[in-house]
């Protein structure tokens, strides 16, 4: 594997209460890339930023087993959350902020934003 090859992050905050606004942010990667990925996150803001997330375009086999090569700008993942149906009583992320966001992709597949359980999020 080389650099790139695996999953980039540009931004991956640890900690609660996180201001992250007026950046340009640029990922170039080959398997997974994100602009700004948060785990379980808690009240955070990402406002006014420029993300450029790019990631291969093609579609690969590793180990027989295909591969879309994929990239996200915004990311927020519960670890709490293991599919089917979400309890909200149970939510480690919570309390999020996405907006005035100015997005560009290039990839197999592109996303703006994902978010796999928590609550309390507003997009704007």
């Amino acid at each position: 594997m080389h650099a790139g090859e695996g999953w980039t992050y540009a931004v991956h905050p640890q900690s609660r209460g996180n201001l992250i606004e007026e950046n340009i942010i640029n990922v170039i990667g080959i398997n997974y890339t994100a602009g700004v990925g948060m785990e379980n996150p808690k009240d955070n803001i990402v406002n006014n930023n420029t993300i450029y997330v790019n990631s291969s375009m093609e579609e690969h086999l590793y180990d027989g087993k295909s591969n879309e090569y994929c990239a996200y700008a915004i990311f927020i993942n519960d670890y709490s959350y293991m599919g089917g149906n979400l309890n909200t009583e149970y939510c480690n992320a919570y309390n999020n902020t996405i907006s005035n966001n100015h997005i560009i992709g290039n990839a197999y597949n592109t996303y703006a934003f994902e978010q796999f359980g928590g609550k309390d999020t507003n997009i704007i």
